[in-house]
């Protein structure tokens, strides 16, 4: 380690115009000595405007002052500190499963309903970063945009329900793939994708692989039960197989947990210990990544505080001269 380490080396050129103002001083200083063949030496002390000893003095000064000046503009510096590093806070996206299966009553008073009464719990234990929330049935639909108010999503939860969904299918990847990118347009390189379902898919799984591959930290919380229940019908009634039984939804975990690993997945539960459980592992995720770089400390100022108290005795009377 080189001693002092200079963190702006560049600014030594300065040196170069210092050197070129004393040469052109002593030029002209050297030049009033043509007075001597004009002016009687015994009267010069009195009629010329400055001398060599009146100059010397605060000529060296200002030198000093202006070199130490450029010392200070180097950045000196014997120490270093550690400082973190500066990064984004979290962010994440829920994604919650709005399919007709979503309207199941196995958990009380249906899968929906009990979705978004956890998902104003999650809200309040989320730490602070941005926030954003996709719907999926058929299609994915972006109902909050990331936002650092969480209030905004917490207002738009009683509004949403199955009926206001295009179409009646269940398509998990699809939502993945949109939830990633909501984040990656707003400038992260990934985040966490909290999946709130009653059950996956081999292309969703797939999909989740890959995300995870990138960078992205996946939770999910299934919605349901394995017994399950019948799917109410908009117009009355319930949804029926193809041989006309009546058709049972049930929660699947064994195809979830391959959304995320079993350390990440929790069954939706009537107090919070699920939300507990996922959080604390992935708030251990993140402080994780936390790093702290060495700096070397600029301790320039000293010298430019030594220049400024040198500076300042040529402001004395007389001590400006020409010559």
């Amino acid at each position: 380690m080189s001693w002092p380490h200079w963190l702006y080396p560049e600014w030594a050129w300065a040196v170069l115009p210092t050197g070129l103002l004393l040469l052109n001083l002593i030029r002209r200083q050297r030049s009033t000595q043509t007075w001597d063949g004009v002016i009687d030496p015994a009267l010069q002390a009195h009629v010329l405007i400055t001398s060599k000893n009146r100059c010397f003095i605060p000529l060296s000064l200002l030198t000093l002052a202006w070199i130490t000046s450029i010392i200070a503009l180097c950045g000196p510096s014997w120490t270093q500190q550690m400082v973190p590093l500066m990064q984004r806070l979290p962010a994440r996206v829920i994604i919650l499963d709005m399919s007709p299966a979503m309207r199941a009553a196995d958990v009380k008073p249906n899968r929906l309903q009990r979705a978004k009464y956890k998902i104003i719990d999650l809200l309040s234990m989320l730490p602070a970063g941005e926030t954003g929330l996709v719907a999926f049935s058929q299609a994915p639909y972006v109902v909050s945009p990331l936002t650092q108010d969480k209030q905004t999503i917490q207002t738009l939860l009683p509004e949403l329900n199955t009926d206001i969904m295009p179409g009646n299918g269940f398509n998990l990847a699809w939502a993945l793939k949109k939830s990633a990118a909501l984040l990656q347009q707003a400038g992260y390189r990934n985040g966490n994708l909290i999946v709130i379902a009653h059950r996956a898919s081999p292309a969703a799984i797939k999909v989740a692989d890959t995300l995870k591959n990138q960078g992205f930290h996946l939770s999910v919380l299934g919605v349901g039960t394995q017994t399950g229940a019948p799917i109410p019908l908009k117009e009355g009634g319930f949804v029926k197989q193809k041989n006309g039984t009546m058709f049972i939804s049930r929660l699947n975990q064994n195809l979830l947990k391959q959304i995320a690993s079993p350390t990440y997945y929790q069954t939706l539960s009537s107090n919070s210990d699920d939300l507990h459980h996922l959080l604390a592992h992935t708030q251990e995720k993140m402080i994780s990544k936390k790093r702290s770089l060495s700096i070397w400390k600029n301790e320039g100022y000293w010298f430019a505080l030594f220049a400024l108290l040198l500076a300042s005795l040529t402001f004395r009377r007389g001590w400006f001269c020409y010559v």
